[in-house]
This record gives structure tokens, sequence and C-alpha cells, in this order.
């Protein structure tokens, strides 16, 4: 695409248009529910494979058949319009089956991750008033404490099921269907309505619901499918995770199925069983995480393979580090893996992807790529709102069609994320701290809630002494975080948690890491407090639980 004249200020530029082929002519996605969406996209593709699962596949046409039927059951049992379901399942059909159905019917999907502890579940079937939740599994007493401390009258094994119970209102998956009823009328299809309930990290505060529409997931999925990405009809992706999240629901389950790829579904999630999967599966686009996708850099199985089948490798969930990313590039080097490394900078709030890397001219290293293409980011002062020029640190901000409907019962909070400046265009407030360059690129500092204010009014930046740190040998993985100041209240003191590699002396290490900063990190920056751990207690999406360091550190 032509690149505009440069006024200095991102918002009216966007350089990163430059980077997308010139013959995408891009235009909104059609105004349809997510179920209707898949419809679309798929009225040539009937007859190819949607959902590949422990060796048996079903075709979109199977699909949209087990969707209906999905819709007649949970009509029957009197889900409606506006009404939630919880949802904890691993990597299942019938997973994919019960988010469109539920859509279809105008209710709403919760999906949480399984093995949460039923008092958990029962905090989030009280919140949003549910009358059905969908298992694998479910002990006696577990099922008991949901009958007896919620409103929830039915409970569904799906044919996974590990456990069952004994309560006459608990059925199985079969029995479930076996009892619907042909559905002459549904509610109108609507891209506004409230499809999908998310929960943020919690890595740097409490956790909220976001509830997100089928508005967010095709806009995402549209963007996506307008890009340089290499993506085909017929193409093959693997999915190890359960849908709890709005990343995977939508760019590892929505995106591969609208694409009309054949989605593969992994229920164990097993990651030691990756090179195996790669190997037989020969999937073209593969979604991981870096701990993942670190686990395959020393496989033996994968010792002389070919994988230049693998199309994209998408990497999320945590910071990638230069070296990881030189890694990568051997690792895909000695393998004919021909793509880049992908990854980006998304939100909860904005339905998933902000930025991604699309090709190897956006696989900038240290970057978060550019701005999906109807996606406007910039960078504001986060005191005065004025719009920050290029190479300037502020508040990243994004201006899209995928924005959340709000935090589910929390207009106050929405109000505080979804801001008019004054101007009539609503922005969406990330609270991270970055910056964007001239040719577009989007690059992520740290969170302005990570940002640490000691005494008197020094700032620092958690992340930058991370990255040194994680440069000392012998050291796995930093995580510096702020401890209160118990002399200036509103104040906070830093310190470092540490991971050791296998066969370093932690003593020893741990010595090194103390002179390294007492010689070469500012005396306001100095960590004052050094923890050896395992591993980094995390939080419900697997990321750093940065307010659990702090309490682990005030024990010592």
């Amino acid at each position: 695409m032509e690149n505009k004249i440069l006024t200095g200020y991102p918002s009216i530029d966007k350089p990163w248009l430059k980077h997308y082929r010139s013959d995408i002519n891009y235009s909104q996605p059609p105004q349809m529910s997510a179920y209707e969406y898949l419809k679309h996209m798929n009225s040539g593709n009937l007859d190819k494979t949607a959902i590949k699962f422990l060796g048996n596949t079903t075709t979109y046409s199977e699909m949209f058949n087990k969707i209906d039927e999905v819709a007649e059951a949970l009509c029957a049992i009197g889900i409606g319009e506006g009404d939630v379901v919880v949802i904890s399942l691993p990597a299942l059909p019938e997973e994919v089956y019960l988010f469109y159905a539920l859509d279809k019917i105008g209710a709403c999907s919760n999906f949480v991750i399984p093995n949460t502890p039923i008092e958990k579940i029962c905090d989030i079937i009280d919140t949003f008033n549910c009358k059905c939740f969908v298992t694998w599994q479910i002990s006696e007493d577990d099922e008991a404490a949901l009958y007896a401390q919620t409103n929830v009258n039915n409970i569904i094994l799906t044919p996974m099921a590990q456990q069952g119970g004994n309560d006459v209102r608990t059925t199985t998956w079969n029995n479930f269907i076996e009892k619907r009823h042909p559905m002459n009328q549904y509610v109108k299809p609507n891209n506004e309505r409230m499809v999908f309930i998310a929960k943020t990290g919690g890595s740097t505060g409490a956790s909220k619901s976001v509830a997100l529409s089928a508005r967010s997931f095709n806009d995402i999925v549209h963007q996506f499918l307008n890009s340089n990405l290499d993506y085909k009809a017929g193409d093959k992706w693997l999915r190890l995770w359960p849908i709890f999240s709005a990343s995977a629901a939508v760019c590892s389950n929505h995106l591969p199925l609208c694409a009309g790829m054949e989605l593969i579904l992994e229920p164990t999630g097993n990651i030691f069983n990756l090179d195996k999967m790669l190997v037989t599966e020969r999937a073209n686009h593969i979604p991981l995480a870096p701990a993942v996708l670190d686990a395959l850099f020393d496989s033996s199985i994968l010792a002389g393979q070919d994988l230049s089948f693998i199309k994209t490798v998408g990497c999320g969930g945590s910071k990638m580090t230069e070296e990881f990313e030189k890694k990568t590039a051997e690792f895909f080097k000695r393998h004919n893996i021909k793509t880049f490394l992908g990854g980006g900078y998304g939100m909860t709030e904005n339905g998933s992807n902000v930025t991604f890397r699309m090709d190897h001219n956006t696989s900038k290293i240290g970057s978060a790529g550019i701005p999906m293409i109807d996606t406007t980011v910039t960078v504001f002062n986060p005191d005065t709102f004025e719009e920050q020029p290029y190479n300037t640190l502020g508040e990243i901000c994004i201006k899209s069609t995928s924005f959340m409907l709000g935090y589910y019962g929390d207009e106050e909070m929405t109000k505080k994320v979804l801001r008019d400046h004054g101007s009539g265009d609503v922005w969406l407030h990330s609270g991270d701290l970055g910056y964007i360059d001239e040719d577009g690129f989007v690059y992520i500092v740290d969170r302005l809630t990570r940002v640490i204010t000691r005494y008197p009014c020094n700032k620092l930046y958690p992340s930058e002494i991370e990255s040194n740190i994680e440069k000392i040998y012998g050291i796995e993985k930093a995580a510096v975080f702020g401890m209160n100041d118990p002399e200036h209240d509103g104040f906070h003191i830093p310190a470092c948690a540490i991971i050791i590699k296998s066969g370093f002396d932690a003593n020893s290490v741990k010595n090194t890491v103390i002179d390294y900063c007492e010689n070469n990190i500012a005396l306001y920056a100095k960590p004052e407090k050094v923890l050896v751990l395992d591993s980094f207690p995390l939080t419900t999406i697997g990321k750093v639980d940065y307010i659990t360091l702090g309490e682990k550190a005030k024990e010592l």
C-alpha cells in the first residue's frame, strides 16, 4: 500500500500500511453473528475437513449439522437468548459445537480452564446466574456442591468424561443430544450481542470479566485474512489449548475455521508430544507459547526432519527475548522452515490481536510487529492525553472496530478503559508503556502498572532491568517487581526473583546477580532483594503473577 507523507504522528500517518500487499482492498466484514459468518465463509467448502480429533475427521457440512443439533438440545433444556453457559473442557469437538450453537440461539459461552477448583466454578456460575454447566469430569462431591450452592439445574458430561456424577439432573452428552427438539425459528443474528466472556490476566491487578461480541470475533478474523499471512483453505491448524481465552477462541478456533482450514484438536495439551504430532500431523500453522517452542529445540525425534510444511509459527503469552528469537531462527534453519517467528501484541479488551508479525519484513526483533490493517495504534501522554510523536514513550492506545462490549457488571471501569478524548473518537487505553517508530513498528516497554516509583520521584522500568539480569550466565529467567516502601506511603522498592538454569550453583549465581546490580544498575533502580525460585507464580492464563511475587518477598 502507498505510504503517506509523515506528519510525525502515528494515528494520522499510519506508516504500517506500507507493509501490506498492494492487492489488498480492505472492507469491513459483513454484520453477522459468529455462527453466520462461519457459514458464510465456508459456503463452498462443505465437503472439506473442518475438524480432526483422535484420528477421526468431521467435514464442514457435518460440523454445521452438529452445531444445529447442539442448538436444538440447548433450547430443549431451557437455554435461550441472554443466558450464559459455563464450560470446562479440554480441546474437544464439543467445545466448537457449543460455542457456535450458543451464538446461534443468542446465548453466551464462558469457558473456564479445565480442573478449575469447584469453589471458583460456583462463583462464576453465581456471577452470571448460569443454569447449565458442561464439563468432561466431575466428582460426586463437586456435583453435589454445584447443585446445592448454585442455580444450575443441568450438568452435561461430554463423551470423554473421566468421572460422572449420580444426580439425575446430570446427563451424558448423547442423552443431551437425543432430547433435542427441532426449532422452526431462532433469534435474529446479531453481531453486537454478547457471545463470549473472557478473563483478563490479572498479573498486575484483579482479573476482570470481558464481554465480547461476534463483531469482535469477526473483525479480528477478517483483518487476519486481509494480511500478508499465507493462509489457505485446506491448510492444517494445530490447537493444543482449550478456548478459555479470547486469543484461543478468536485466533486458534474462529480464525482457522473461517479460513476453511482443517482444525486438529489435541485434548491432552501435552507439549512433550508436540514433536511427534508435528511429524505425524504435518500441521501448517502452529500457535505456541515460547516455553513450548523452546521444548522442541533439542528434540531427538525432530533430528534431521524436514519441517518445510510449516507455514506459520505464532508465539504469544510472554515476552520473547533476543536470545530466544536467535535460537528459534537457528531451529528453523536446521529444519528447513522458511517462515518467520510470528507474534504480536494483543488485549482481551480488543478481542485479541492489536498488532502482529505477518511476514519476514514485519518481524523486526524486539518489536511487536505492526498494527492490523483496520486498527490504529498510537501513544498518548498518560497525564495529558496528548498524542506523542514517533519514538516517544507513552501509553499505547488503540482505535478499532473489535472493542469489547465492556467489563461485565463494571460500567465505571469500562469508562476508564474506553475513553473519548474530546474528539468523538473512542480509544482503548491499554495500560502498557511503549512507543512507535517511523516505519509503524510497535514496541512494548512495560505495563504502566508495573512501572515502579521510588521515593522521592524516580521511575524505573522492570523489563529493562530484567533483560540485563537475564544476560548473566546461569540465569534462566528474571522478574523484577515492586515491594511497598514501609517508610514512604505510595512508593515502592524494587526486588528481583530469578530462576537458575539446571546445573548451576544457586548461591553462586545469586551472588553474581547481587554484584552485577551493585555495579551496573543505578542506585534508585537496584533491586533490594533477590529471590531464588524454582518457578514463578502464574495467573490463570499463564502470565507471571507479580502481586504474588511481592507477597513472597515480604516473607523474607
